[in-house]
C-alpha cells in the first residue's frame, strides 16, 4: 500500500477519533459550569427573601442540577442583583418567599449547534400579606455548543438556560417595582 494513499485513511481516522472524543468526553456537570446571572440593579434591595425550589427530582436529575445547587444559583443570583438582602433560610425571618421549579427541558441527543430549552416555574410571594404578587412561566433557549451522550457543552447549554431563565426572572421582579416592607 502506497503512503500516499494511506494519508488520507489516516486523516479520516483522526477525525473520527476527534468527533467521537468531543461528543464522549467531558462530564462537567452542570452545577459546576453554573454562573451567577449576570444583573445588577444598584438600588435598595427590597428586604429579605427565602427561595424554595419545587420537588425538581425528575427534570432536575435530566438537567444534572440538584435541588440544593439550583437554589444556591438563585440565591447567588438575588444578593449579586441587589435584588433582596438579606437571603435567609427559613420564611419566619423573610419578608418574601420566591418559589422556582424546573418544568420541563428540551435538548438534543446529538448535535452540531446545541439550544436547550429550559422551562421553569416561578412565584413570588409577600409573606406579610400572603399575598402572590407575581407568578410566570418562563422558558430561555441556550446555546451549548457541539454535544455528545456526556460531552460537557450539553452541560453548559443546560447551565446557560438556567442562568439565563433565573436573570429573566430577576428583571422581571424588579420591574414589578416593589416597596420594601
Amino acid at each position: 500500500m502506497s503512503t500516499a494513499s494511506s494519508q488520507p485513511r489516516k486523516n479520516l481516522y483522526r477525525l473520527g477519533l476527534f468527533l467521537i472524543s468531543a461528543w464522549l468526553t467531558g462530564c462537567t456537570t452542570t452545577s459546576e459550569s453554573m454562573q451567577v446571572a449576570q444583573v445588577d440593579y444598584q438600588a435598595q434591595p427590597l428586604g429579605s427573601v427565602t427561595v424554595q425550589v419545587g420537588d425538581n427530582s425528575g427534570e432536575a436529575a435530566v438537567m444534572e442540577v440538584s435541588d440544593t445547587e439550583l437554589r444556591e444559583a438563585i440565591e447567588h443570583s438575588i444578593l449579586a442583583a441587589n435584588l433582596f438582602a438579606p437571603v435567609v433560610p427559613d420564611k419566619a425571618n423573610a419578608d418574601y418567599l420566591l418559589y422556582a421549579s424546573l418544568v420541563r427541558k428540551n435538548q438534543a441527543l446529538f448535535s452540531l449547534s446545541s439550544e436547550t430549552e429550559t422551562e421553569m416555574y416561578w412565584r413570588l410571594i409577600d409573606l406579610h400579606s400572603g399575598k402572590i404578587l407575581w407568578s410566570q412561566n418562563i422558558i430561555t433557549v441556550a446555546q451549548g455548543g457541539v454535544t455528545g451522550l456526556a460531552g460537557s457543552n450539553r452541560n453548559a447549554g443546560s447551565a446557560n438556560a438556567i442562568r439565563d431563565n433565573i436573570a429573566e426572572a430577576l428583571d422581571a421582579i424588579h420591574a414589578l417595582a416593589l416597596k420594601r416592607p
